[in-house]
């Protein structure tokens, strides 16, 4: 059982692992500057790296952006004064939400930056407006906004717990004798835990004792490389029916984008709807020509993958008292989830593939081999 579970996770590894690869590719595609989904509104993609102004669009953006950056009218009366002056947002829907108003005017995109996980890039395409424009519509929304205040001081527990008892966040605060103590914060005051405090010293033994159940021993690391090595074939043979499934998905989608063509061609959709439903299907196509890339290479890496997660296991105590606080808390979420207080006692639970590592009998010095008849208890 121990084995076959093993072969699963190893399996299931490859495939998140695989996963991850393809969202590389993606971000790869958005340093360079190219849009790797569908193109905001007053753009047009040519192929899937070359994005233009779209000249029939691009004159709504530009007047929105100058009627709202004066700053003397409101979000829904730009709305209103645009379709008064005839700018039209789509054939279906003439004048534009507030909502969708207020996205456009706050894009980055419009001056030439790509955001992508949360982060800006620049990007490759033209300005559809000025910096000088785009700042001014900027300082329209903040003029009635409030400085951010940053956190003074950042505690190594804070946000990965919750209260056994009432599901709420565990705040952590400085006491005056300038220890660290955790407590929930209350249910709105009628949480009973809310008074009990936990020194951080005390959550600092208890985590350890967590990580340190994970580790393996050489005998155990040995084992495992067995089972990697047979989880490979396994491997190899998903990598290949991937590769047919994804083929046919190709095919499939190079057919619509065909069908869609012509009936463009023969006016039964316009232009925009044409664009429109490229752009989504161009982007389905690179996304799964980006995977079938990664099948290709990645199968090669499975056993290197494995071989460090299997290292990881034996020395990830170790690893993480050396780490600082901030790759602390970053190990802390990759190795647990649900973490909980009741008291000052701490529950948790293993993420995949630790929670593996965990329930194995580490007094057990004698490992199966394919050739014994030893056999591991459920």
């Amino acid at each position: 059982m121990l084995s076959h579970g093993l072969k699963v996770l190893l399996a299931k590894n490859f495939i998140d692992n695989l996963r991850e690869e393809t969202r590389k590719g993606v971000q790869k595609k958005v340093e360079e500057g190219y849009f790797v989904a569908q193109v905001p509104y007053g753009y047009k993609k040519l192929d899937k790296n070359k994005t233009i102004i779209n000249e029939e669009k691009a004159p709504f953006v530009r007047r929105a952006f100058e009627l709202y950056a004066k700053g003397d009218i409101s979000l829904k009366n730009v709305c209103k004064k645009l379709k008064e002056e005839g700018f039209i947002y789509t054939n279906v829907t003439q004048s534009i939400s507030t909502g969708y108003l207020e996205k456009m005017l706050k894009n980055k995109a419009y001056i030439g930056y790509i955001l992508h996980n949360g982060k800006f890039y620049k990007g490759k395409h033209p300005k559809l407006v000025s910096e000088d424009l785009f700042y001014k519509a900027q300082a329209v929304f903040k003029k009635d906004g409030k400085p951010k205040t940053s956190k003074a001081h950042t505690f190594l527990y804070a946000g990965l717990m919750k209260c056994a008892k009432c599901g709420r966040m565990i705040t952590s605060e400085i006491k005056k004798n300038r220890l660290i103590y955790y407590r929930c914060t209350g249910n709105y005051g009628k949480c009973v835990n809310k008074s009990v405090y936990i020194r951080e010293e005390k959550l600092d033994a208890q985590f350890d004792e967590a990580i340190k159940n994970i580790m393996i021993d050489e005998d155990l690391a040995d084992y495992l490389s067995e089972i990697l090595a047979e989880s490979y074939k396994e491997v190899q043979i998903y990598t290949k029916e991937e590769q047919q499934r994804i083929n046919k998905l190709l095919a499939s989608l190079e057919t619509r984008k065909d069908k869609i063509f012509d009936m463009y061609v023969d006016e039964k959709i316009d232009a925009d709807t044409w664009n429109n439903k490229n752009q989504k299907i161009e982007t389905e196509i690179l996304e799964l020509k980006e995977k079938l890339e990664k099948f290709k290479s990645n199968s090669k890496n499975f056993v290197s993958e494995g071989k460090r997660m299997i290292e990881l296991a034996k020395n990830v105590y170790n690893l993480y008292r050396v780490r600082s606080l901030e790759e602390k808390r970053e190990m802390l979420k990759c190795l647990f989830y649900n973490a909980s207080l009741k008291g000052e006692k701490l529950y948790y639970t293993y993420n995949s593939p630790f929670n593996y590592f965990a329930k194995i009998d580490k007094n057990k010095k004698i490992y199966p081999r394919e050739d014994s008849n030893l056999r591991h208890s459920p």
